[in-house]
């Protein structure tokens, strides 16, 4: 499959992970302290108990991100909210990049090596 065409299908039908339910927050919290403590706008809020973690910059909520049923999937954080302009959705297109990334960090695939240098630098790795 596609570089592209696995990423539409990321975001469209989720990535299928299997997470231990007693080990579930400890994988939000992990995302949260990666996308908190990384280089960018990026912050993003989750508290114990939360059924998604949220993906935010100081102007807007980007990402919504929810584990059930070993699956990962991302939703609009604000359903009502329409990403009207190109920058909004280059912007929710880097959080999930970021997700993404995250993810390979822990459990690396061939999708890491497709990944350009240049966006893994705005993350802490």
């Amino acid at each position: 499959m596609s570089f592209s065409k696995k990423f539409v299908k990321y975001l469209t039908e989720g990535m299928p992970i299997h997470i231990p339910e007693d080990e579930v927050f400890l994988f939000y919290n992990a995302l949260k302290e990666f996308f908190n403590t990384a280089n960018n706008a990026f912050v993003a809020f989750y508290e114990d108990g939360d059924e998604a973690l949220i993906i935010s910059d100081d102007d807007k909520d980007y990402l919504k991100v929810i584990y059930s049923d070993d699956n990962i999937s991302f939703r609009h954080a604000t359903p009502d909210s329409i990403l009207d302009s190109p920058a909004e959705i280059i912007i929710a297109g880097q959080a999930f990049l970021g997700v993404i990334i995250f993810i390979e960090r822990l459990s690396p695939s061939e999708d890491t090596e497709l990944i350009l240098r240049s966006q893994n630098d705005r993350w802490k790795l």
